[in-house]
C-alpha cells in the first residue's frame, strides 16, 4: 500500500488534478468514510481492516483540504437538490462535497465531534440490525480470532483445516482463507463465524457490540443538526444474490426501523459493500420504488450532470486508510484516477 500511496503522490505531483478537475471533477464529490480513529499499535503489523480506518487528524486535514479548495460541505439532500438543478448543464461553479460514514461505528461519535468544527453535515449510513445487536459483523471477529492464536481451526461442513498463525505473514494468510471461506457461505457466515469464534474462546457479540454504535447513542447524535441518518440494510449483506422479498425487507426494514427509533426520515440509501458484484440494475430499481431519494454505491467517481437520471446509483470517493495522504486526496476529488480507471467514462455508474 505504501507504493500506491508513493505512486499517487507522483501523478499528483506532475500536475495531474489541475488538468483532470475541469472535465472530471463533475459537480462535486461524495467521500466514504467506515471509521475514525487512531490504529492500535498492537495490530499496526496484522491489520487487516486498516484500509477502513482513517486517524481524526487526517479527517481534519481532508476538510480543510475541501474547504481550501472552494467546495460547499453540504449535507445529501443538498446534494441531492443541486444535481436535479444541474440535470443537462455543464458542471457548477462551486463544487459540494457531502461526508458519508457507512455501517454506524461508534467511532463515528469522533468523527462528528471532526465535522462540528468545520460545519461539515454527515451521514451515518445504518445496518440496524448491528445496533439491535441481531446481526454480528463476523469480519471483525475472525480478525481478533487470527490476532490472538498461533493456529486457526477452520471447520466447515465437516472438514477441518489448520492454519499456522503465528507470525504476522501467517496470520495475514490465514484471515484472508477465513474471510473468503466465509464470504462464499453468504448469509450462513454469521452463525459459521460465531461457531468458530466460540471454539476459539471469542464473543462474536461482544466485539460487535463494542464496535458500533447503541440507539442510544444514535438518539443523541441525531439532535446535532449536522448529522443524518440512512439506511444500509438491516444485515448488512450482499444485496445482489438475495430473493426479490428478502431485498426488499433489508431495505425497507433498516429505513422503517431507523424512522421508528430515531422519529426522522431516512431519505437516503447506501447498498453494502456497492460494487458492480453487491448492486446493479435490479438493486436501484428497488431503492427508486421504495422512494429512497438518491442510492449510493461504491463505484469511484464524482457527481456528473449526467447523474440527474442515475440518483440510485450515485458513485463514492472512498477516503481509505492505507492512503491517508492529501496528494490522494486531490487525486480522487480532481476525478484523475476515476477517469484513468474507467476508460475516461466522466459518469462512472450512470
Amino acid at each position: 500500500m505504501r507504493i500506491a500511496a508513493a505512486f499517487l503522490s507522483g501523478l499528483a505531483s506532475i500536475g495531474l488534478p489541475a488538468l483532470f478537475a475541469p472535465v472530471y471533477g463533475g459537480l462535486g464529490s461524495i467521500l466514504m468514510f467506515h471509521r475514525v480513529a487512531e490504529l492500535p499499535a498492537r495490530t499496526k503489523g496484522f491489520a487487516p481492516h486498516a484500509g477502513l480506518m482513517i486517524s481524526p487528524a487526517f479527517l481534519d486535514a481532508v476538510l480543510v483540504r475541501l474547504l481550501e479548495r472552494g467546495y460547499d460541505l453540504v449535507s445529501l439532500d443538498e446534494a441531492h437538490r443541486r444535481i436535479e438543478a444541474a440535470a443537462g448543464t455543464a458542471a457548477a461553479a462551486r463544487r459540494f462535497a457531502c461526508l458519508t460514514f457507512d455501517d454506524g461505528f461508534r467511532d463515528s461519535l469522533g468523527a462528528l465531534s471532526v465535522c462540528r468544527r468545520h460545519g461539515a453535515p454527515m451521514t451515518i449510513f445504518l445496518a440496524t440490525g448491528l445496533l439491535d445487536r441481531t446481526a454480528w459483523d463476523w469480519s471483525f471477529g475472525a480478525e481478533r480470532l487470527v490476532a490472538c492464536v498461533d493456529e486457526v481451526r477452520l471447520a466447515v461442513f465437516g472438514r477441518e483445516e489448520r492454519l499456522p498463525a503465528k507470525s504476522v505473514s501467517e496470520k495475514r494468510l490465514a484471515y484472508e482463507r477465513v474471510r473468503r471461506v466465509l464470504t462464499d457461505l453468504g448469509e450462513d457466515a454469521p452463525a459459521v463465524a460465531a461457531t468458530l469464534t466460540e471454539r476459539h474462546g471469542i464473543d462474536l457479540r461482544a466485539v460487535s457490540e463494542t464496535m458500533f454504535l447503541e440507539w442510544r447513542e444514535a438518539k443523541d447524535m441525531a439532535k446535532d443538526g449536522l448529522t443524518a441518518f440512512g439506511a444500509h440494510s438491516v444485515r448488512h449483506v450482499s444485496l445482489l444474490g438475495l430473493p426479490e422479498r428478502a431485498l426488499r425487507d433489508e431495505m425497507e426494514g433498516s429505513r422503517r426501523r431507523i424512522e421508528a427509533q430515531l422519529g426522522r426520515p431516512a431519505a437516503h440509501f447506501a447498498y453494502p459493500f456497492g460494487g458492480p458484484k453487491n448492486a446493479g440494475a435490479r438493486e436501484f430499481r428497488m431503492a427508486r420504488e421504495l422512494g429512497f431519494s438518491t442510492a449510493l454505491t461504491t463505484r469511484h467517481g464524482n457527481v456528473m450532470p449526467a447523474h440527474a437520471d442515475a440518483l440510485h446509483a450515485l458513485p463514492r470517493l472512498s477516503v481509505n486508510g492505507r492512503m491517508q495522504t492529501l496528494a490522494a486526496i486531490d487525486l480522487f476529488l480532481s476525478g484523475t484516477c476515476a477517469a484513468l480507471a474507467n476508460p475516461f467514462r466522466r459518469a462512472a455508474g450512470a
